[in-house]
C-alpha cells in the first residue's frame, strides 16, 4: 500500500524529546516499513497549531488525497493531525470518500467499525479539551501578568524596543509617534498624515502605513505608560471589557495631550471629514437657528482676497432657509462678546479657599495603602493556586480589591491634576487674544475643545451696513 507521512510540531513542542520532526519522521517510517508500506509522500507543518486545519502541509496532503495519490495516511500520534473533534469528522469523511485509510503509530485505531471511530472520536474529544484547557491557564496567566504591569508577550509597540524583557523607547520611532499626535491635533485629518509619511518613506510598524494604523496608534494608552489588553477577542471583533492599568515603561505622550486627542477624536467621528479638517474654524459645531440645519463654510475671492463665509446648508441645497451668508469675522467677533460677557459674568463670584491639608502625607498614604491591596491580590493569588480558596472565592475577592485599587488611583490622579493645575491659570483676556490671533489650524482646535454648538438664531442688517448676530453657545 501507498503510505503518506504527517508530521506535526507547534512552537512549543520543538525541543520536546518524542515530538521533534525527525522523531515522527523516523518512527512513521519504520512503522511502514515493518507494514510492508511504500511511502510516497512525507507532509511537515513545522510550528503549527493543530486548533484548526488551516496548515499548509495538511492541505496539501488532503488535495493529494482527493487525487488519490496514496492508500493510508500514518501519524505518530491522533493529535497531530487534529484536536478537535469537528474537523476530525471532517477529515475522516474527506479521506473515506476516496477509499484512504487512517493509522496512527503509537494508538491501535480501526476507523473502518463503528466501535473504531467511536473510541477515535473519543480521544479526539479529550485532545480537544486538553487543548481548550491549557488555553484557559494561560489566558488566565496573561490576565495576571497585565494586571501586574508586567507585558505578556506578542508584537512590540510602535515606538518602542524590547530589551531584557522590559519595553524601551526606540527614540526614532517616539519621535514619529509625537509627530502623529501633534499632526492630529493641528487638524490634520489621518488620510494627509498618512500621505504625508508615505511619501517621506518613514518605514511603518505594518507593511504600510494606513489610516487604521494611524486610529489604532492614536487611541493607544501605551503611549502614556499603560498596558491595554483583552482588546480584542483572539481572532475576532473587540471584547468590550478591555483591561488597562499602569505599566512598567516610560511615557512617549503626556496624559493631557492624549485627552485632547482622545475627545478629539470622538469629536471628528460625528462630523464629515472636510468639516473636521478644514480651515474653517467653526465648521462642525455651526448651526442655523432658523431651520435647525447645520452651517458649512464657503469663501470668495476678490482681488487676490479671500474671505470667508458660512452658509445654511438648506438655503445652499434646498433654497428652504432665509439665512444670510455670515462673514467669519462678523461671526468671530459676535462669538468674542459673547465669550467676554460670560467671563466678566462670572468673575465676580468669590471663591473660599479650601481649607489647607497635607499633600505630601495623604499621597504617602495613598501610595501606602496600594501597597496593601497588592499585597492581598498577590496572598489570595497563592490561595487559590494552592487550591485553598475556590475559583468564584477568588474573582470575587479580585473584583473588590480591584475596585479598590481603582479609588485609591483615581484620588492620586485627582491630587496631581491638581498640582499640576497650580499657577496655569489664563485671564479672560489672554484667552480673547489667543482665539483671535493664533492661526486657522490653532483656532479650530481650539473652538472644537472649548464649544459643542454655536447656533445663530438671527442675523439683521444694520442702518451702516454692518451685520448684527444673535447667537447662542453651548459649551463642551
Amino acid at each position: 500500500m501507498r503510505a503518506a507521512i504527517y508530521i506535526r510540531v507547534s512552537t512549543q513542542e520543538q525541543a520536546m524529546e518524542g515530538f521533534s520532526v525527525p522523531a515522527q519522521r523516523h518512527r512513521a517510517a519504520a512503522f511502514c516499513d515493518s507494514q510492508g508500506w511504500t511511502v510516497v509522500g512525507i507532509y511537515t507543518d513545522d510550528g503549527k497549531s493543530a486548533k484548526d486545519t488551516n496548515r499548509p502541509e495538511l492541505q496539501r496532503m488532503l488535495a493529494d488525497a482527493d487525487d488519490n495519490l496514496f492508500d493510508v495516511i500514518v501519524v505518530y500520534k491522533l493529535d497531530r493531525l487534529t484536536r478537535s473533534v469537528l474537523d476530525l469528522y471532517e477529515i475522516l469523511a474527506r479521506i473515506d470518500k476516496r477509499g484512504i485509510k487512517f493509522k496512527s503509530v503509537t494508538e491501535m485505531y480501526d476507523t473502518t467499525t463503528a466501535t473504531g471511530r467511536l473510541f477515535i472520536t473519543l480521544v479526539a474529544a479529550l485532545a480537544q479539551w486538553e487543548r481548550e484547557n491549557l488555553a484557559e491557564r494561560v489566558y488566565f496567566g496573561m490576565e495576571e501578568m497585565v494586571r501586574q504591569g508586567s507585558r505578556p508577550g506578542g508584537t512590540t509597540c510602535y515606538g518602542y524596543d524590547m530589551i531584557d524583557g522590559k519595553m524601551r523607547i526606540n527614540e526614532a520611532q517616539a519621535r514619529i509617534v509625537r509627530r502623529i499626535f501633534d499632526a492630529y491635533e493641528a487638524t490634520q485629518g489621518m488620510r494627509a498624515i498618512q500621505q504625508q509619511l508615505e511619501a517621506e518613506r518613514i518605514p511603518p510598524p505594518n507593511k504600510h502605513w494606513s489610516t487604521t494604523t494611524i486610529n489604532y496608534m492614536l487611541r493607544n494608552p501605551v503611549y502614556i505608560g499603560k498596558l491595554r489588553w483583552n482588546l480584542r477577542k483572539r481572532g475576532k471583533g473587540k471584547t468590550g471589557a478591555p483591561i488597562i492599568v499602569d505599566g512598567q515603561h516610560e511615557p512617549i505622550i503626556s496624559k493631557v495631550q492624549f485627552e485632547r486627542v482622545q475627545r478629539l477624536l470622538d469629536r471628528r467621528r460625528t462630523l464629515p471629514p472636510v468639516a473636521a479638517t478644514s480651515d474653517f474654524a467653526y465648521s462642525g459645531i455651526l448651526r442655523c437657528g432658523r431651520c435647525g440645519y447645520a452651517m458649512s463654510g464657503t469663501s470668495r475671492k476678490y482681488k487676490s482676497v479671500r474671505t470667508k463665509y458660512y452658509a445654511c446648508v438648506n438655503r445652499q441645497k434646498n433654497f428652504k432657509c432665509s439665512m444670510p451668508y455670515i462673514r467669519e469675522d462678523v461671526l468671530e467677533d459676535a462669538f468674542m462678546q459673547h465669550v467676554k460677557r460670560q467671563l466678566e459674568e462670572h468673575c465676580d463670584v468669590e471663591i473660599e479657599p479650601e481649607s489647607e491639608i497635607d499633600v505630601d502625607a495623604t499621597i504617602a498614604d495613598l501610595n501606602r495603602r496600594l501597597q496593601l491591596v497588592a499585597e492581598r491580590k498577590r496572598k489570595f493569588q497563592t490561595m487559590y493556586v494552592d487550591e485553598l480558596i475556590s475559583r468564584d472565592d477568588f474573582l470575587l475577592r479580585r473584583t473588590e480589591l480591584e475596585a479598590e485599587e481603582k479609588s485609591l488611583r483615581d484620588a492620586l490622579e485627582e491630587i496631581a491634576d491638581v498640582s499640576d493645575g497650580d499657577g496655569n491659570d489664563i485671564t479672560a483676556a489672554e484667552l480673547l487674544d489667543m482665539i483671535t490671533n493664533c492661526g486657522d489650524a490653532d483656532k479650530k482646535a481650539i473652538m472644537q475643545e472649548m464649544v459643542k454648538e454655536i447656533k445663530i438664531n438671527n442675523a439683521n442688517r444694520l442702518d451702516n451696513g454692518s451685520m448684527a448676530l444673535d447667537i447662542e453657545v453651548t459649551y463642551n
